[in-house]
């Protein structure tokens, strides 16, 4: 079995104003199997090696099975992800603290069948919460 994996990841934060902090994440995956030609017992009399992929050479009891050219399990092509995180001062020397982050994922395939039903469609996810940060960094109370 061998593969190849290329990508790219591309990280920044900035800081436009005093109490604002941005960040942005992107990362591009590529990930294919450059060879991946396996065995497995022929239990059904032919009728298919139970994978998504094609088959090299079929016996009585046995299967070559060739996943060569097929994306690797876990790999997404496309990860997206953002940040805003806003401070607000109080009077009393506190502050509070809103965050959101949002991510969005492409589909990936999630076993190694490479069959329909174990793709992973693409999703994203969003989170916002709000902190409280006592004077002098004492405690902090958060809610999500």
């Amino acid at each position: 079995m061998a593969a190849t994996v290329k990508g790219v990841e591309v990280e920044t934060e900035a800081k436009p104003f005093e109490y604002t902090l941005l960040g942005a994440d992107i990362q591009y995956n590529s990930a294919v199997y450059d060879s991946f030609v396996y065995s497995t017992p022929n239990l059904n009399a032919g009728a298919g090696n139970g994978t998504g992929c094609p088959n090299a050479g079929v016996t009585a009891t046995a299967y070559t099975v060739n996943c060569s050219g097929q994306r690797a399990p876990f790999a997404p092509r496309w990860t997206l992800a953002g940040n805003v995180q806003q401070s607000i001062p109080l009077p009393s020397g506190a502050k509070l603290i809103a965050e959101a982050d949002a991510r969005y994922q492409s589909e990936t395939l999630t076993a190694l069948d490479f069959l329909p039903e174990e793709i992973q469609g693409g999703y994203a996810t969003a989170d916002f919460s709000v902190t409280y940060e006592a004077m002098k960094r004492r405690y902090f109370v958060t809610a999500l």
